[in-house]
């Protein structure tokens, strides 16, 4: 039995779906035969060659899903799965809040007033609405701006934090292969 990190595992889960996609799918069940050669022989052969091939995949697969099992059982004993989740969290809200952080300030009252009354009181040409019809700002004062900006920054640092303990708990979260899978990591040449 072997121990390795949960940082460690991912990388040994890759390495198998790897040697998965490479090999696995190459599973040879057709011959071809020509006039000269016994059949019951070439057929004999390949079959033995199917079984070999037949049971690396199978030994693959088990090593990649006994890791995985045990990657996440240890995830959530290790409170990986929250801290994963609190990043996700905070990766949408530091999105949204990078948009809103750009928003330019509202106009003042006055001048938002101002500019309607110029609007109401002004000769209509047409009876048709023109962009000058209408004025444009947005909801936030420069002050509300900077919490958003300050808000953004704060979500930065904590997601760094986050990502920080991950790491930590990555390297410090141990599982126990267990020794067929160890043989297959061995035998594969990974391990």
């Amino acid at each position: 039995m072997t121990k390795v990190s949960l940082r460690k595992a991912k990388a040994l889960q890759n390495s198998l779906q790897e040697a998965i996609t490479e090999n696995g799918y190459a599973i040879n069940t057709a011959i071809e035969i020509s006039e000269f050669e016994d059949h019951l022989k070439k057929e004999a052969s390949l079959k033995v060659e199917f079984s070999a091939a037949m049971s690396r995949r199978g030994s693959l697969l088990d090593a990649v899903y006994e890791i995985r099992a045990m990657v996440g059982a240890a995830n959530s004993a290790s409170r990986i799965d929250g801290l994963l989740c609190a990043l996700a969290k905070l990766e949408k809200d530091i999105t949204l809040f990078q948009v809103l952080a750009k928003t330019q300030p509202k106009l003042e009252n006055n001048v938002i007033a101002g500019m309607l009354m110029k609007i109401r009181n002004r000769e209509e040409s047409s009876s048709h609405y023109r962009q000058s019809d209408f004025v444009s700002t947005t909801i936030f004062d420069p002050a509300e701006i900077e919490k958003i900006k300050w808000r953004l920054a704060e979500m930065k640092k904590l997601k760094q934090d986050v990502q920080d303990q991950l790491l930590e708990l990555n390297v410090q979260t141990e599982i126990t292969l267990s020794s067929s899978t160890t043989e297959t990591l061995k035998a594969e040449s990974i391990l």
